[in-house]
């Protein structure tokens, strides 16, 4: 990137703060946060050596977000955000204030409603693409991080029309599956029994498996992929082995993962090379039905 662009990129990201909702300053960092948020997928589109560190790659954006200590701050703002989005008079609130947009104009729930749709993209996205890299799954709030994930989960599986919505593949109704593989296939990296006890606290794998077995197939291919390896890597950890039933909790539980064959895994996963990266997954599945005879 040329050192015009670092500078401006940087500019932004030390500009991220903890505005109040739909402030002015808000208005102006959401619209900052797309172009933040679109040079971060840019430098990810293209190989990565996975051997190498955030440092030694040219992925500025996250580096900077690392550097300038925005990480915790923006899963704070987009914590806040979703909370006030899925309060069910949100446009009630919405109709009593007064908004006043980046350029001191009054501003209607139609453009209101923009602003938080571009928000909720960049940010989520923002957030995704730091959490591929481990030094950022280090740094991150986890408490937060796993009470935001189970906030989410748990009003997509009451509202799952969301995930048939517009971009919903960009949207946090989608994205938590993400940020939780990105966690937990780096967990050997963390305090695993602390990532793990807040997983299972969260209840966010049953809940998950809810979503999946009732809701899966309006989900796209990529977003169902992810979710089987997501099961993977948690049943291949000690704290599953351990204590299964703290992650898959009944036979509820146990049938909706057996339902993620016909789902994803007889599409997707034919090869012996592809089956062989969910091999934790089948390998529950198949002591679901001989043991428990589901």
């Amino acid at each position: 990137m040329p050192r015009a662009g670092a500078y401006e990129l940087r500019e932004c990201i030390a500009g991220l703060g903890a505005f109040g909702l739909f402030s002015k300053e808000w208005f102006q960092m959401a619209e900052s946060l797309q172009h933040v948020a679109n040079v971060a997928l840019m430098e990810q589109s293209g190989p990565s050596a996975h051997s190498m560190t955030l440092w030694e790659k040219d992925e500025l954006a996250v580096r900077y977000l690392l550097e300038e200590g925005k990480l915790n701050l923006c899963l704070r703002l987009m914590e806040e955000y979703m909370h006030f989005a899925f309060s069910s008079n949100w446009q009630d609130k919405l109709r009593d204030a007064e908004i006043i947009g980046p350029k001191g104009q009054h501003l209607g729930i139609p453009e209101v409603q923009v602003a938080m749709g571009a928000f909720e993209q960049s940010m989520g996205l923002l957030i995704n693409c730091a959490l591929k890299s481990v030094e950022a799954v280090q740094t991150i709030d986890m408490p937060l991080m796993f009470s935001h994930i189970a906030k989410v989960v748990e009003h997509v599986n009451s509202h799952p029309e969301l995930l048939s919505a517009r971009d919903a593949d960009k949207k946090q109704a989608t994205l938590v599956i993400l940020y939780l593989l990105s966690v937990i296939r780096v967990v050997d990296k963390l305090d695993e029994d602390r990532v793990m006890t807040l997983l299972a606290e969260s209840k966010a794998t049953e809940v998950l498996l809810e979503i999946l077995a009732s809701n899966g197939t309006v989900l796209g291919t990529p977003i169902l992929i992810a979710a089987a390896h997501l099961f993977a890597v948690i049943m291949a950890t000690e704290g599953y082995k351990t204590h299964p039933e703290r992650y898959v909790p009944n036979d509820t539980a146990k049938k909706n993962c057996l339902k993620l064959r016909d789902l994803v895994i007889k599409s997707q996963f034919q090869s012996p090379e592809r089956r062989q990266k969910i091999r934790p997954l089948i390998r529950e599945m198949e002591r679901f039905e001989l043991e428990d005879g589901l």
